[in-house]
């Protein structure tokens, strides 16, 4: 076969072809069936029957047969095969395959061959393959043309379509792609079931073109048999009006398309406008994105409608993104061990449990008590767990979660078919409440829906596997969900994006085709792999040269110019550093040069608008007069670096949730390492005690002080054993370092107190705070000590807002007053320099400095002025927080903010960008935070 004669055959046309809405519109009243390319075009052609009935007066019409070809396939199949179950009781009809059982039998076949061993990407050959054969079967090509090139994919290919198709007959199963056949056979067996399947009239449209087996179903097959057969394309538009337009990029295109979009709906009433792209995967995102800004800015507010119908893109998500999904999915890899780090938050966040939205705050608690925790990466049976601790027992989530997870116990490492374990997820969903108390939206029900169909799709694999484990069997649901594309049916909307395949047969108000660079149109070739290049090029298969993408993309090219009234063609000049050109197809067009007025949001609208008014923020009103200062130490650390962070803290209680990390974060080895010190010095008491023990006794005790600190980490998250033996270590050689820095002291001290709390009095309230350790020395003086994880400064004591006054606050406790004061360092890049010390005198610690030498001059003139001092500074520190000072003032002006999370509730930013607004402030706060900016 020549190519022209491939090319003839694969034309948009039958050789019977009528055109025109008259004509279309005439056929469906007369019962006629219709067979469109896909859904999409049926649908829209069963909307404009409708409005032509309703033109015409009609109040009652019957509703016309139309079918994507597929579907017509399918439905024809099944009912001729229960008119011949009929006819012939005996006779056992092939059972067809869905589209997951072919995709599973052939990737079982690439497997088990030889050829399919070496393969890295079995599952992506096998895809490739069935496609391959697919094509044979659409040219009605003899397998044994793959053989004639001589090449090792080719023979791979054979092989395996060979095996495909034993296994198929001996199992008694066929594939969509040999129904034309098998339906043209049952129907010439059988008059009585022609007679009733045959349609006597049938339109095909939307086909770009006819591959041989549909061109002979059609034409010879059903003609045959008595029914009349014909193409339907509509007439081209005579004075289209079409040019085109070039943009910066592909973010000021879509941009400009969307205002003109909506200008089109306001102020011209169209309501039928088409958005055509050539590659919508790839911009499907980004351009809903911009739509919705623009055609609908208030559908990101909260509670807004999201089913607005105002818009429809023909480009599905992965069922796998839909929240309603991925929630239920996230459950059961929960269940199989699979949980990525941290996915056990998102399911406590989601309201597709039970207690749904109303429980979400109860939840929202549940998930900061579990960071706080130090969890991180949690199976089903460790989540319940550590909700367990931190949760009450009859809390509706956990509750539930408890019984699930005792389900499971008595479910897991059992071997069951796929029947059963799809049986078992749809109960394990049903117990946790899924998908939830509240009326699902028409986008989360249709989702809702797709996923049930797919748990019976996942059951039916049964027929081709043997019984597995439950994660072999969630692996096959995963991979199901990410390839089962979900495009939610919104009804006929004014606004349609699609790609240029899928805007065959359509008529439009107005035209916009987006991002037309000679990069995508007309589309780079992409022959299948497994197939001779030459016979692909031969029969001018799709995607098999650029010539036949040239001659392809001409022809669509000039459909879509006359699809429309109005057609506007556009591209982008660069991608990043990469210039950019107009396909070539339409460089023809004239150029627009008009004015293009861009959309304004509401928020740009009263940005520009905006007038600015000081307000002096600075007053939180006071503390209240009763109660305990929260916080303890931290409260005034926090007051000293930012007033304003003090009373986020502690007043407002504005935390940010902690991160889920993996392994131990920084917080928690402090936490730990405090532990480890603190269970050693309890057991040792003193050096005299810690000189004279032997290695054994030494190594034992340190053994003991880490296990002892390591119980609460250990009960609360259940790390690894790898983790677990990691830290160990860790803190193995952490305590053995302090040994030798003790053990460099001067003789003659013991550990006084440990880890305690105690209450103080400070600016007339009371405040709790909890001390390290405190050393008592061989001549009675006492020494406080701190335990740092991080650098430490002996200057952080000191001035009007010290960075760090935990230890100047625990000077003023009841009773003696320290003689000194240190920073114990467990930082190992601190190994030389382990102690930072001060106090009335040197040499009481290693490396401690007399307070003369830390505290500026003239400022002080005795070791107890020193003390006086700090109580000054902290005290009033403490009243300005009762006071309630809250100042946006960080200590140090913008570089205090670099560690703050709370930069979005106090908005420095913001109000640093526009300083000259604040003037006219009395005080003059702006303009110093202006110039501390700068």
């Amino acid at each position: 076969m020549n190519t022209k004669v491939s090319q003839q055959e694969n034309a948009a046309t039958l050789d019977s072809h009528i055109s025109g809405d008259e004509a279309l519109f005439n056929a469906l009243g007369r019962a006629a069936v219709v067979v469109t390319v896909n859904r999409r075009l049926a649908r829209w052609l069963g909307h404009r029957y409708g409005e032509q009935c309703i033109a015409a007066g009609e109040q009652v019409w019957t509703t016309p047969e139309l079918y994507a070809w597929g579907a017509w396939l399918e439905r024809s199949w099944q009912v001729t095969s229960q008119l011949v179950a009929v006819e012939q009781p005996e006779r056992c009809m092939p059972r067809l395959l869905g589209a997951e059982q072919e995709r599973l039998v052939w990737q079982q076949v690439v497997e088990a061959s030889e050829p399919g061993q070496p393969l890295l990407n079995k599952s992506a050959a096998a895809d490739a393959a069935r496609q391959g054969w697919e094509l044979l079967l659409q040219w009605q090509l003899p397998p044994e043309q793959l053989l004639n090139s001589g090449e090792v994919e080719s023979a791979a290919l054979y092989s395996w379509g060979i095996a495909f198709a034993e296994r198929c007959r001996a199992e008694g199963w066929i594939t969509r792609s040999q129904l034309p056949e098998q339906l043209l056979a049952l129907w010439q067996e059988s008059a009585a079931v022609a007679e009733k399947m045959v349609p006597k009239q049938l339109l095909a449209i939307g086909f770009d073109h006819f591959p041989p087996q549909l061109r002979s179903f059609l034409e010879q097959g059903l003609s045959r048999l008595g029914g009349q057969v014909s193409s339907w394309s509509p007439e081209p538009l005579q004075g289209v009006n079409a040019q085109r337009r070039s943009y910066a990029d592909s973010r000021g295109e879509m941009l400009a398309m969307s205002s003109w979009v909506r200008r089109k709906l306001e102020q011209e009433g169209l309501g039928n406008i088409g958005i055509v792209v050539p590659d919508l995967p790839a911009l499907a995102p980004a351009l809903r994105r911009t739509l919705e800004a623009v055609l609908q800015p208030g559908s990101t507010l909260p509670g807004a409608a999201v089913d607005t119908g105002l818009l429809n893109l023909s480009s599905g998500e992965a069922l796998s993104h839909q929240p309603v999904v991925a929630t239920a999915l996230d459950l059961l890899k929960l269940m199989a061990g699979e949980v990525l780090p941290g996915q056990w938050s998102s399911l406590l966040h989601s309201p597709f449990w039970i207690g749904g939205e109303q429980g979400a705050r109860s939840r929202a608690v549940l998930d900061a008590k579990l960071r706080k925790q130090g969890c991180y990466q949690l199976d089903l049976c460790s989540l319940a767990a550590a909700l367990g601790r931190v949760a009450r027992k009859e809390h509706p989530f956990v509750l539930a979660l408890n019984q699930l997870q005792q389900r499971w116990i008595a479910q897991r490492g059992q071997k069951q078919a796929m029947g059963s374990w799809a049986q078992q997820v749809s109960e394990w969903l049903e117990s946790m409440g899924w998908p939830g108390p509240r009326t699902p939206s028409s986008s989360e029900f249709q989702a809702i829906t797709t996923f049930r169909d797919l748990l019976a799709e996942w059951a039916a694999l049964e027929h081709m596997l043997p019984a597995v484990g439950f994660s072999s069997a969630l692996g096959q649901l995963l991979g199901m969900a990410q390839r089962r594309a979900f495009q939610p049916d919104g009804g006929e909307s004014p606004v349609r994006v699609m790609g240029v395949l899928e805007s065959a047969g359509e008529r439009f108000d107005a035209l916009w085709i987006l991002d037309m660079r000679d990069q995508a149109w007309p589309p780079s070739p992409a022959p299948n792999p497994f197939l001779p290049f030459a016979l692909q090029r031969q029969y001018a298969m799709p995607r098999a040269s650029s010539e036949r993408e040239l001659a392809f993309a001409s022809v669509i090219t000039q459909r879509l110019l006359t699809a429309a009234p109005e057609v506007v063609v556009s591209w982008p000049r660069s991608d990043g550093d990469n210039p950019l050109r107009i396909s070539p197809l339409l460089a023809e067009l004239p150029l627009f040069d008009g004015d293009e007025p861009l959309f304004e949001s509401h928020e740009q609208q009263i940005l520009q608008a905006r007038q600015l008014e000081a307000y002096a923020g600075d007053e939180a009103g006071p503390f209240p007069p009763e109660g305990a200062l929260p916080g303890g130490a931290s409260l005034l650390k926090a007051q000293a670096q930012c007033p304003f962070q003090a009373f986020a803290r502690y007043r407002l209680r504005a935390d940010q949730p902690e991160e889920s990390l993996a392994g131990v974060d920084g917080r928690k080895r402090g936490e730990l390492g405090h532990g480890a010190l603190a269970a050693f010095w309890q057991q040792v008491k003193d050096d005299k005690t810690l000189r004279s023990a032997t290695e054994q006794q030494l190594a034992q005790w340190l053994s003991d002080a880490v296990e002892q600190a390591l119980q609460p980490w250990l009960a609360q998250t259940e790390p690894t054993e790898e983790m677990q033996q990691l830290e160990r270590r860790r803190m193995q050689r952490l305590l053995a370092r302090w040994v030798e820095v003790e053990l460099a002291r001067p003789e003659g001290f013991t550990v006084e107190l440990i880890e305690e709390s105690q209450e103080m009095t400070l600016a007339g309230r009371t405040l709790q705070v909890r001390l390290d350790r405190v050393d008592r020395l061989a001549d009675g003086r006492r020494i406080l000590i701190d335990y740092k994880s991080s650098k430490a400064n002996g200057k952080d004591w000191l001035g009007e807002r010290p960075k760090e006054p935990q230890l100047p606050l625990y000077t003023l406790l009841e009773g003696e007053a320290p003689s000194g004061l240190a920073f114990a360092s467990m930082d190992p890049a601190d190994q030389k320099e382990p102690w930072v010390a001060m106090g009335e005198e040197e040499g009481l610690l290693p490396k401690m400095r007399g307070w003369e030498k830390v505290v500026p001059p003239d400022s002080v003139t005795s070791w107890g002025a020193v003390l006086k001092q700090w109580r000054q500074t902290l005290t009033e520190l403490a009243e300005a927080f009762i006071a309630g000072e809250a100042a946006v003032d960080p200590d140090g002006g913008e570089k205090g903010c670099g560690f703050c999370d709370l930069s979005a509730l106090c908005r420095r930013t913001t109000l640093m960008a526009t300083p000259q607004s604040f003037a006219d402030d009395e005080d003059g706060h702006w303009e110093e935070m202006s110039d501390a900016a700068g």
